[in-house]
């Protein structure tokens, strides 16, 4: 029995250890239903799990043959430093080097930008998110690995276009948190009857 509740701390412990460490994520948040050419596509893009940053950056890509950016808009009620709403380029489909930074820093959940988009054609459209070339995450001078989403969506020429799917920022934490649960409930079959 003493031997299960070392485990059962252990596999706590190395629980609580991930946790502190997760990968910081920037990703779309995209609540629009319905979506049809001709329609306009309002994105926003946040960052969850940053350490303290005192900024960074992202560039966007997408099919400038379905998709025409027509704006980009730092966030700056949360990053009132130095802001640059990016270079939109509908030739190559990229919205390049959206960059914020904030004296005092962010960190935790925070929204970085809003994009406009025009739909132009209909079909599965993707939108993803990369590292600015420019001006990449950082804390204290360091620069902070971040992991970068997409979007996928499908739109019709009619009024049934429909989302499909979201994120592709893959979900680290659950993994962790499912094969914490996993090994805890183990742990408890053994602990039912540990003469078997």
């Amino acid at each position: 029995m003493k031997n299960y509740f070392k485990l059962v701390l252990s596999l706590f412990a190395m629980f609580a250890a991930s946790v502190s460490y997760a990968i910081p994520q920037v990703s779309f948040v995209y609540d629009q239903q319905d979506l049809k050419v001709g329609d306009v596509l309002n994105v926003d893009v946040k960052a969850s799990d940053l350490p303290k940053t005192e900024g960074g950056g992202f560039s966007v890509v997408f099919d400038s043959s379905k998709l025409k950016a027509v704006s980009s808009d730092v966030n700056t009620n949360d990053w009132t430093f130095k802001t640059h709403n990016g270079d939109i380029d509908n030739d190559n489909g990229r919205v390049s080097n959206v960059m914020f930074t904030e004296f005092d820093g962010n960190d935790g959940s925070v929204k970085l930008a809003s994009l406009v988009f025009e739909v132009l054609q209909d079909g599965d459209v993707s939108i993803g998110l990369e590292e600015s070339t420019k001006s990449p995450f950082a804390s204290n001078g360091e620069k902070i690995n971040v992991q970068y989403g997409s979007l996928k969506l499908s739109v019709s020429d009619s009024l049934e276009g429909t989302v499909s799917g979201n994120n592709g920022v893959s979900g680290g934490m659950t993994n962790i948190f499912t094969l914490f649960v996993m090994m805890l409930l183990l742990v408890s079959k053994n602990m039912q009857n540990p003469y078997k």
